[in-house]
Protein backbone atom coordinates (compact mmCIF):
# COMPACT_ATOMS: atom_id res chain seq x y z
CA UNK A 1 0.00 0.00 0.00
CA UNK A 2 2.43 2.59 1.01
CA UNK A 3 4.77 1.62 -2.08
CA UNK A 4 1.39 2.37 -4.18
CA UNK A 5 0.94 5.79 -2.36
CA UNK A 6 4.67 6.40 -3.30
CA UNK A 7 4.17 6.14 -7.13
CA UNK A 8 0.50 7.29 -7.23
CA UNK A 9 2.14 10.99 -5.68
CA UNK A 10 4.82 10.58 -8.09
CA UNK A 11 2.66 10.16 -10.90
CA UNK A 12 0.58 12.51 -10.03
CA UNK A 13 3.09 15.56 -9.07
CA UNK A 14 4.98 15.03 -12.47
CA UNK A 15 2.08 14.82 -14.86
CA UNK A 16 0.81 18.18 -13.32
CA UNK A 17 4.46 19.38 -14.61
CA UNK A 18 3.18 21.06 -17.51
CA UNK A 19 0.20 23.00 -15.58
CA UNK A 20 2.66 24.49 -13.35
CA UNK A 21 1.56 23.40 -9.96
CA UNK A 22 -1.52 21.07 -8.62
CA UNK A 23 -3.52 21.73 -5.69
CA UNK A 24 -4.31 18.83 -3.33
CA UNK A 25 -4.88 15.54 -5.69
CA UNK A 26 -6.04 17.76 -8.54
CA UNK A 27 -7.08 21.19 -9.85
CA UNK A 28 -9.34 23.59 -8.14
CA UNK A 29 -9.85 22.78 -4.62
CA UNK A 30 -11.56 25.48 -2.05
CA UNK A 31 -9.43 28.21 0.32
CA UNK A 32 -9.71 26.79 3.50
CA UNK A 33 -7.97 28.97 5.70
CA UNK A 34 -6.64 28.46 9.19
CA UNK A 35 -5.92 31.84 9.99
CA UNK A 36 -8.90 33.89 9.05
CA UNK A 37 -7.21 34.90 5.68
CA UNK A 38 -8.76 34.23 2.18
CA UNK A 39 -6.99 33.69 -0.96
CA UNK A 40 -3.35 33.35 -0.42
CA UNK A 41 -2.23 36.96 -1.04
CA UNK A 42 1.03 38.33 0.40
CA UNK A 43 1.64 41.20 2.82
CA UNK A 44 0.83 43.89 -0.20
CA UNK A 45 -2.74 42.40 -0.10
CA UNK A 46 -2.15 41.07 -3.90
CA UNK A 47 -3.68 37.52 -4.60
CA UNK A 48 -1.34 35.09 -5.10
CA UNK A 49 -3.49 32.64 -6.83
CA UNK A 50 -0.73 32.30 -9.40
CA UNK A 51 -0.51 33.22 -12.88
CA UNK A 52 -1.92 30.00 -13.88
CA UNK A 53 -5.25 29.84 -11.91
CA UNK A 54 -4.66 27.04 -9.57
CA UNK A 55 -7.02 27.56 -6.43
CA UNK A 56 -4.40 26.74 -2.85
CA UNK A 57 -5.58 24.89 -0.13
CA UNK A 58 -4.69 24.83 3.13
CA UNK A 59 -5.81 23.10 6.42
CA UNK A 60 -8.06 24.07 8.50
CA UNK A 61 -6.82 22.60 11.95
CA UNK A 62 -3.81 22.03 13.71
CA UNK A 63 -2.46 18.57 14.04
CA UNK A 64 -0.01 17.00 15.37
CA UNK A 65 3.16 15.81 12.35
CA UNK A 66 3.54 11.95 12.55
CA UNK A 67 6.75 10.94 13.59
CA UNK A 68 9.15 12.26 11.08
CA UNK A 69 12.42 10.57 12.81
CA UNK A 70 14.54 13.18 11.42
CA UNK A 71 14.44 12.65 7.80
CA UNK A 72 17.72 13.62 6.76
CA UNK A 73 17.58 14.90 2.80
CA UNK A 74 21.08 15.66 0.50
CA UNK A 75 21.39 18.90 -0.53
CA UNK A 76 22.43 20.75 -3.99
CA UNK A 77 25.50 22.84 -3.64
CA UNK A 78 24.14 26.53 -4.67
CA UNK A 79 23.83 29.99 -3.16
CA UNK A 80 23.02 29.27 1.19
CA UNK A 81 23.40 25.46 0.46
CA UNK A 82 26.37 24.12 1.22
CA UNK A 83 26.76 20.69 -0.27
CA UNK A 84 26.00 17.88 2.23
CA UNK A 85 22.80 16.54 3.84
CA UNK A 86 20.24 18.22 5.74
CA UNK A 87 17.87 17.25 8.42
CA UNK A 88 13.92 18.47 8.06
CA UNK A 89 13.63 18.71 11.89
CA UNK A 90 16.15 20.43 12.98
CA UNK A 91 15.87 20.18 17.37
CA UNK A 92 15.13 23.34 18.88
CA UNK A 93 14.15 25.38 15.70
CA UNK A 94 10.89 25.93 14.33
CA UNK A 95 10.98 25.10 10.39
CA UNK A 96 9.48 25.40 7.37
CA UNK A 97 9.38 23.00 4.87
CA UNK A 98 9.01 24.40 0.81
CA UNK A 99 8.25 21.47 -1.59
CA UNK A 100 8.59 22.77 -5.30
CA UNK A 101 9.67 22.33 -8.01
CA UNK A 102 11.91 24.55 -10.86
CA UNK A 103 9.53 23.96 -13.45
CA UNK A 104 6.64 25.06 -11.41
CA UNK A 105 5.30 28.54 -11.90
CA UNK A 106 4.06 29.95 -8.20
CA UNK A 107 7.44 28.65 -7.19
CA UNK A 108 8.91 31.08 -8.61
CA UNK A 109 7.16 34.14 -7.08
CA UNK A 110 6.66 32.38 -3.54
CA UNK A 111 10.96 32.78 -3.28
CA UNK A 112 11.13 36.13 -2.63
CA UNK A 113 8.50 35.20 -0.08
CA UNK A 114 10.35 32.65 1.39
CA UNK A 115 13.97 34.99 1.40
CA UNK A 116 11.67 37.85 3.13
CA UNK A 117 11.01 35.22 5.77
CA UNK A 118 14.53 34.33 5.92
CA UNK A 119 15.63 37.69 6.58
CA UNK A 120 13.26 38.53 9.52
CA UNK A 121 14.04 35.17 11.63
CA UNK A 122 17.24 34.19 13.31
CA UNK A 123 18.34 31.32 12.00
CA UNK A 124 19.15 30.20 16.14
CA UNK A 125 15.28 29.84 15.89
CA UNK A 126 14.00 29.20 12.22
CA UNK A 127 15.38 26.65 9.73
CA UNK A 128 13.93 26.95 6.40
CA UNK A 129 14.44 24.48 4.04
CA UNK A 130 13.06 23.54 0.27
CA UNK A 131 12.86 20.23 -1.33
CA UNK A 132 12.14 18.80 -4.82
CA UNK A 133 11.64 15.79 -6.18
CA UNK A 134 13.95 16.30 -8.93
CA UNK A 135 17.05 14.60 -9.92
CA UNK A 136 18.54 17.22 -12.22
CA UNK A 137 21.16 19.16 -9.87
CA UNK A 138 22.47 21.34 -12.34
CA UNK A 139 18.86 22.71 -13.04
CA UNK A 140 17.96 22.59 -9.41
CA UNK A 141 21.73 25.28 -8.76
CA UNK A 142 20.43 27.54 -11.85
CA UNK A 143 16.77 28.00 -10.30
CA UNK A 144 18.47 28.82 -6.77
CA UNK A 145 20.76 30.97 -8.37
CA UNK A 146 17.99 32.95 -10.89
CA UNK A 147 15.73 33.46 -7.86
CA UNK A 148 18.16 34.65 -5.43
CA UNK A 149 17.72 31.54 -2.56
CA UNK A 150 19.55 31.64 0.74
CA UNK A 151 18.71 28.39 2.30
CA UNK A 152 19.26 24.66 1.77
CA UNK A 153 17.92 22.96 -0.54
CA UNK A 154 17.70 19.71 -0.98
CA UNK A 155 16.71 16.53 -3.22
CA UNK A 156 13.72 13.99 -2.31
CA UNK A 157 13.98 11.78 -5.55
CA UNK A 158 13.00 8.71 -3.03
CA UNK A 159 10.03 10.45 -2.09
CA UNK A 160 10.99 9.91 1.81
CA UNK A 161 10.16 13.57 2.28
CA UNK A 162 7.06 14.03 0.12
CA UNK A 163 5.50 10.58 1.68
CA UNK A 164 6.07 11.79 5.38
CA UNK A 165 4.86 15.08 4.97
CA UNK A 166 1.55 14.01 2.82
CA UNK A 167 2.55 16.41 0.05
CA UNK A 168 -0.01 15.81 -3.03
CA UNK A 169 0.63 19.70 -5.01
CA UNK A 170 2.87 22.02 -5.23
CA UNK A 171 4.05 24.18 -4.04
CA UNK A 172 2.84 23.05 -0.29
CA UNK A 173 4.48 24.62 2.68
CA UNK A 174 4.50 23.14 5.83
CA UNK A 175 5.26 25.03 9.34
CA UNK A 176 6.18 22.77 12.61
CA UNK A 177 7.11 24.04 16.13
CA UNK A 178 10.28 23.12 17.45
CA UNK A 179 8.04 20.34 19.13
CA UNK A 180 7.47 19.02 15.73
CA UNK A 181 3.77 19.96 15.68
CA UNK A 182 2.17 21.45 12.05
CA UNK A 183 0.64 25.23 12.21
CA UNK A 184 0.58 26.02 8.92
CA UNK A 185 0.33 23.61 5.61
CA UNK A 186 -0.89 25.35 2.32
CA UNK A 187 -0.95 24.44 -0.99
CA UNK A 188 -0.69 27.21 -3.54
CA UNK A 189 1.18 30.46 -3.56
CA UNK A 190 1.23 31.26 0.03
CA UNK A 191 2.59 35.26 0.71
CA UNK A 192 4.47 36.94 2.53
CA UNK A 193 2.32 37.92 5.29
CA UNK A 194 0.58 34.03 5.86
CA UNK A 195 4.15 32.95 5.87
CA UNK A 196 5.07 35.40 8.50
CA UNK A 197 1.67 35.17 10.40
CA UNK A 198 2.69 30.86 10.52
CA UNK A 199 6.30 31.18 11.56
CA UNK A 200 5.50 33.61 14.60
CA UNK A 201 2.58 30.98 15.73
CA UNK A 202 5.25 27.84 15.57
CA UNK A 203 7.68 30.17 17.67
CA UNK A 204 5.07 30.84 20.22
CA UNK A 205 3.45 27.18 20.36
CA UNK A 206 7.00 26.05 20.13
CA UNK A 207 8.13 28.04 23.65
Amino acid sequence: MRRRHLLSTAAGLVAAGTAGCVGDGGLGGGDQSEDGQSGDGDATGQSGSGSDGDTPTETGTVTPTPANGGIVLPTVEAPGSPAGTVGLDPPGKAVLLDFFATWCAPCKPEMDHLRKVRERFAASELAVVSITQETDESAIESFWRDHDGTWPVARDTKLEATQEYDVTGIPTIVIQTAGGETVLRHTGLAGTERLVSGVERALEEGQ
